[in-house]
């Protein structure tokens, strides 16, 4: 189980570099939208690429959020449990969390492989594939963070966990 951990945590570091980086570039791209304003001067296409980066680093950012355990998390009734029945509650919301989201990576799948290449973006004529594909990995690297949540509840049920 480490060494899955250990995958899904390098692979979420890589992306979350990465979305900051897109999250740089659109930063930028504001920045000379609105200062070639002042020229009369518009950048064709900054709404389209503004779209596609921020669906692409909210879907990373989700994953990264979930590894640093850093999501707002209501414990305030599980908190008051014995550990073994606050476990066994976290293992159902963890499996509740993970059935929701793999739907979601299965329905994000889904449009990726019906659209392919066939659709493009209307200004700037960019495929939505690669977009929606990094956004699908984003959705499943969250996913898998949920995978590790049910073991660790699971070790904690048992009573080998360790805080």
């Amino acid at each position: 189980m480490k060494i899955f951990n250990n995958i899904i945590e390098r692979i979420i570091r890589v992306g979350a570099a990465g979305a900051g980086g897109l999250l740089f570039g659109a930063m930028l791209l504001v920045v000379a939208s609105v200062a070639s304003r002042f020229f009369n001067v518009a950048i064709t296409g900054t709404m389209e690429l503004m779209e596609l980066m921020i669906g692409v680093t909210v879907a990373i950012a989700l994953a990264y959020t979930a590894l640093r355990k850093g999501h707002v998390a209501v414990k305030l009734i599980v908190s008051r449990f014995p550990i073994k029945t606050g476990a066994i509650v976290g293992i159902a919301i963890s499996f509740l969390s993970l059935a929701i989201w793999g739907f979601m990576v299965y329905a994000a799948a889904d449009l990726t492989a019906e659209k392919g290449l066939r659709e493009i973006s209307e200004t700037l004529e960019l495929p939505y594939l690669p977009f929606r594909a990094v956004f699908m990995l984003g959705l499943a690297l969250f996913s898998l963070t949920f995978i590790s949540d049910i073991f660790e509840e699971f070790k904690k049920a048992r009573g080998k966990w360790t805080q």
